[in-house]
């Protein structure tokens, strides 16, 4: 499948403490479909120019590697963070030492967007081990298989949305 990529409207809104940034929309075209995929931050106060600078070229080199990523992998899935950048070869470990999932909300969240597709965040960490993992993933196929194999794990969740009041 090919996979392309388009940006949205930039805009620009406060970032962090007292610092501001511009934020380009990413998207992701795959197949007729378009998702999100992040944001590109570009920081334009708030800190040094040479910190400034440095956190550009970390964020423009997060922004290429989810590029190779999602091209690499037909657009199923996206690494933020983990152990293993293969959410499956991820959740094998977890199985093979014996450990729980540590879950602070949903598992699984489905997010929506007017502009584009929904996609699901897998993410959590684990409960006896500092293991923290967030996957994005886009392929319907891959979110029933991860379903199913969570499903098999032991789950520990410290709140589910629907319990927090607003």
């Amino acid at each position: 499948m090919i996979i392309q990529f388009e940006t949205g409207e930039q805009y620009q809104r406060s970032r962090g403490y007292r610092g501001s940034a511009l934020f380009t929309p990413l998207f992701m075209l795959r197949g007729k479909s378009k998702y999100f995929v992040m944001n590109i931050v570009e920081e334009i106060s708030g800190d040094s120019p040479a910190w400034i600078k440095l956190h550009n070229e970390q964020n423009a080199a997060k922004i290429e590697k989810a590029k190779i990523q999602l091209t690499e992998n037909g657009g199923q899935y996206l690494t933020f963070h983990g152990l293993y950048e293969n959410p499956f070869d991820f959740l094998t470990w977890v199985k093979e030492k014996g450990y729980t999932l540590e879950v602070h909300g949903e598992l699984f969240y489905e997010a929506t967007q007017e502009s584009a597709k929904p996609f699901t965040d897998f993410h959590g960490n684990i409960l006896e081990y500092s293991a923290a993992f967030m996957y994005r993933v886009y392929d319907k196929k891959v979110l029933s298989s991860l379903r199913e194999i969570t499903a098999a794990i032991p789950q520990h969740y410290h709140y589910r949305r629907e319990e927090v009041s607003p």
